[in-house]
């Protein structure tokens, strides 16, 4: 039996409004990748907001742990907060 536990990604950008405050909370495998996070950060979103959310974001944006943005094949560890930063232009 796999273990879960609970991860809180804050969302920011144009994804800050699909969440709870903005804040989404994924049930995550112990020792899960990044990659599986964003993976269920987007099912997650897009039960929630059918129709109305678009993956595409997520699949740009980077995911970050309180100091410093994470490759997709790093695991995270329990009790962790992350940070799903789209993509942003300026100049």
């Amino acid at each position: 039996m796999v273990s879960l536990m609970v991860v809180e990604v804050r969302l920011f950008g144009a994804l800050r409004r699909f969440g709870d405050a903005g804040i989404v909370r994924v049930d995550v495998p112990e020792n899960g990748s990044v990659r599986e996070i964003r993976d269920l950060v987007k099912q997650e979103l897009s039960r929630a907001f059918p129709g109305e959310f678009k993956g595409e974001l997520v699949d740009k944006a980077a995911l970050a742990s309180e100091d410093r943005v994470m490759r997709s094949e790093e695991k995270i560890g329990a009790g962790r907060m992350l940070a799903l930063l789209p993509p942003v232009c300026g100049g």
